[in-house]
């Protein structure tokens, strides 16, 4: 047997190392889990390192694991780059184009613009990735994305930005709450009230502009729920 490494070798430690719980792990990949942990552990015999730190309780990446992911993100976005623009080739486009966005940009702003570029450029084909603000910088910088619709005006040094779209904070209410358009004066009315909010580690920047806001009117949000889903 050859110490070739392969790419569901990759693949399969991306999954685990994103999740963390190799039941967890097993089942996004459709694998059972003792397959994964031996595909894992014949990686870790071919790099001769050990990727993962395990308990009876919990599993960590290690210092080794820790870069190794890193370089595992550029082979594979670099792969599935490659094979967009082969396929994009074959089928007669000029070039492809890699967005990403927040889900609320789809919504409201990216339609209209990406209709009325396909008219004037039919022969790009557009790669359209929902990625959270955080992500989306990450896969900037890591070149897996050409450009990214975030909200927020903070980016590395390394990174262009522009704003594009400006629109209002809503405040959704249930339609017999004390506070009205009628009776709204600022946000500190809202001060004893319990917030759904957006989870902070899905959209931190965000997350953070809301908080922000309440604390210049000087109270903490009380959380009662979160989700990254508007409809919740």
């Amino acid at each position: 047997m050859t110490n070739q490494l392969e790419f569901r070798h990759l693949h399969y430690f991306l999954v685990l190392a994103d999740t963390l719980h190799y039941r967890e792990a097993a089942e996004k990949l459709y694998i059972s889990q003792s397959a994964l942990s031996q595909q894992i552990q014949r990686l870790e015999f071919i790099l001769g390192k050990s990727l993962f730190i395990r308990n009876n309780r919990k599993v960590r990446l290690s210092a080794e694991g820790i870069l190794f992911k890193q370089e595992a993100m550029l082979i594979q976005n670099q792969a599935t780059m490659s094979m967009e623009r082969w396929k994009s080739a074959v089928s007669g486009k000029q070039g492809l184009l890699k967005i990403g966005f927040v889900a609320s940009a789809m919504q409201t702003y990216l339609p209209t613009i990406i209709k009325k570029f396909t008219e004037t450029h039919p022969n790009i084909e557009f790669y359209l990735n929902d990625l959270s603000n955080t992500d989306q910088l990450s896969a900037l910088e890591a070149g897996s994305i050409d450009i990214g619709f975030i909200r927020s005006n903070i980016v590395p040094a390394t990174l262009k930005i522009k704003s594009v779209f400006k629109e209002k904070f809503a405040l959704v209410l249930p339609r017999d709450h004390a506070i009205s358009t009628c009776n709204f004066k600022d946000v500190s009315q809202l001060s004893d009230e319990s917030f759904i909010l957006l989870p902070n580690e899905n959209s931190q920047m965000y997350y953070d502009q809301i908080v922000a806001l309440c604390n210049d009117y000087g109270f903490a949000p009380k959380i009662s729920h979160r989700s990254i889903h508007a409809p919740t």
